[in-house]
């Protein structure tokens, strides 16, 4: 638990939410964690720091003779007050699984944003139920290709029936298009994207399906 302390005189409110998650699996069980930098009142955006939570979910923990699945936070970094200017941040040597990322903003009287919330997967892709060819977990992939000009392919996969809705963004966080926007079963799905029409430079793609939440990066490159 963290205690803040306002020192600023008057009203000063939170910083806004951090935007523009995305996170980067890359070999040897490293992933790089990215965001857009937040905005405040009082503090300018190179003194704003940033609180990260990384949780593995589903843990499965003996309690007497059964197994309760449970969330396990492996860490906080940086804490509030350490890091500044920062928009990225790199994990190695996580062990496979399905985890959370949480991510506040942390401006200088120590008042905190709410939390934004990314997943990633290590060393896993979509698990599936070998019965029904179903998948178990929510998962979003990385388009292909990427860089890309002008059409992609995004992969995704829900476990159960549901609204699913895949949001484009550009760099600022402005809502460019949406990809989906359907009640879908369960059921591994591709969706193709032409960004004829749309300037180059870096985009976000955001799932959200019930509570799951997943932003990715894709580059278009005219």
């Amino acid at each position: 638990m963290h205690i803040y302390r306002n020192d600023v005189l008057g009203q000063n409110n939170a910083p806004s939410i951090p935007t523009g998650l995305n996170a980067t699996v890359q070999a040897g069980s490293t992933v790089l964690l990215e965001w857009l930098p937040a905005n405040d009142d009082h503090t300018p955006a190179p003194a704003i720091t940033y609180d990260i939570v990384i949780v593995r979910k589903g843990t499965h923990v003996p309690i007497g003779k059964t197994q309760v699945t449970t969330d396990d936070i492996l860490t906080r970094l940086p804490e509030p007050g350490n890091i500044s200017a920062v928009t990225e941040w790199s994990l190695t040597g996580l062990q496979d699984g399905q985890y959370e990322w949480r991510l506040r903003a942390v401006d200088a009287a120590y008042v905190g944003s709410f939390n934004a919330f990314g997943y990633f997967n290590i060393g896993i892709s979509t698990t599936i139920d070998p019965m029904n060819n179903l998948p178990l977990v929510y998962s979003i992939e990385q388009n292909y290709p990427n860089p890309f000009n002008p059409t992609t392919t995004i992969k995704y996969s829900i476990p159960q029936a549901g609204l699913v809705t895949i949001k484009l963004y550009n760099i600022i966080g402005a809502e460019v298009t949406k990809l989906v926007n359907e009640t879908k079963q369960a059921g591994n799905y591709e969706v193709s994207f032409d960004a004829t029409g749309l300037p180059s430079g870096a985009y976000f793609y955001r799932l959200q399906a019930g509570s799951f939440i997943d932003t990715k990066k894709m580059i278009l490159l005219k």
